[in-house]
């Protein structure tokens, strides 16, 4: 306090009243600059000097925003993702007719929202997919490689009822890999959320899909994995191999499966039985309907899994030639040959019903 006085007063300030927190000052007219009590603290600073000033931090409590649950979703799928060698990337949220066309996508959908004054042709319309972008970055990086993996994450937006929606998505593209390799990345991202799953054949009503090599992939109620290959006509525009499939999520669904914790149970002691058999089967039969219900054969059923699905060379036209792959189990005993025999025959008979014939 005293050298704080004694500045104040060389200065020509007058002190009219001082305690041990406080003192009332008096500035003299010529100080017209002085309006504060921090401007009386920048006058004493200026004399005494800043290096003759200890630092000292201020006291500050910083608490971390809780994530909300549709970041923990995207945190949780885009971690899958990079674990599974995905670089991620950043694109515009918008896109021109030249690459509509060129995805031979629609043009004129009702459903896109049109920017009124576009910096240029290329961004004139709002994304409703991310997959047309992904293209776009994967034709300039197949120079350079043949094989990688790319995603992102970002909201789309579509006028539905003449209002604007919003929904957050995750597209992933697998450049040189097929469905088989897409369907092994959904599967991970499912089991992440500690969830049983179906899988459903679909055809897509895309214009990049292909026709005969899509499903679905589907958790709880409403969540689910889009799985497909792309159109060899759309994949010979973009410059890319035919084998490339996408991986599509809409995240929202995923939201009330956060909460879900895994569900432990013990191995078996004993020996298990693997079966693997072959089915011919008309093109247009759901192949995980096969499968479905396979548990009601017998308890000893553990696994039923569909492997494959061929077309072409070796099938007559109008069939499909579909491997599926059974375990058998107890967790009693060793089974015994005539077990096995008598499952095999009983799911056999089954397929059969259910139109698929057995290649031997």
């Amino acid at each position: 306090n005293d050298d704080i006085v004694k500045i104040l007063e060389k200065l020509e300030f007058v002190i009219t009243e001082i305690t041990t927190e406080s003192m009332k000052v008096s500035v003299p007219y010529f100080r017209g600059d002085i309006a504060i009590a921090d401007d009386l603290t920048e006058e004493v600073a200026r004399i005494y000097g800043l290096n003759n000033i200890d630092g000292v931090a201020p006291e500050i409590t910083i608490e971390e925003k809780p994530k909300s649950d549709a970041r923990k979703v995207e945190q949780r799928i885009a971690n899958v993702l990079v674990n599974n060698s995905f670089y991620e990337i950043l694109t515009l949220a918008f896109y021109g007719n030249n690459l509509l066309e060129k995805m031979e996508m629609p043009t004129d959908n009702s459903s896109q929202i049109i920017v009124k004054n576009p910096l240029s042709e290329d961004v004139e319309i709002m994304r409703t997919s991310l997959s047309p972008r992904l293209f776009e970055v994967a034709e300039r990086n197949i120079r350079n490689t043949k094989n990688f993996r790319i995603f992102e994450s970002g909201n789309v937006y579509s006028l539905q009822n003449g209002k604007k929606v919003e929904e957050m998505r995750i597209t992933a593209l697998l450049v040189g890999d097929d469905f088989f390799s897409a369907k092994a990345v959904a599967e991970e991202i499912l089991n992440s959320f500690n969830m049983n799953y179906r899988i459903q054949e679909k055809l897509y009503d895309l214009s990049f899909a292909h026709p005969g090599r899509g499903a679905v992939m589907t958790a709880g109620k409403d969540a689910n994995v889009k799985i497909f290959e792309i159109h060899p006509r759309i994949a010979k525009k973009f410059n890319v191999p035919e084998n490339t499939s996408i991986v599509c999520i809409t995240l929202k669904p995923f939201e009330n499966l956060l909460a879900r914790k895994p569900k432990m149970e013990n191995f078996s002691k004993f020996p298990a039985v693997d079966f693997d058999i072959s089915v011919l089967c008309d093109t247009n039969l759901q192949v995980n309907k096969l499968i479905k219900g396979v548990s009601k054969i017998s308890s000893l059923i553990v696994k039923a899994e569909i492997e494959s699905v061929w077309r072409g060379e070796g099938v007559e036209n109008g069939q499909k030639s579909v491997t599926l792959s059974f375990r058998f189990q107890s967790d009693e005993r060793t089974l015994t040959d005539k077990e096995v025999k008598k499952i095999e025959k009983d799911i056999i008979i089954d397929l059969e019903k259910k139109g698929g014939v057995a290649r031997f």
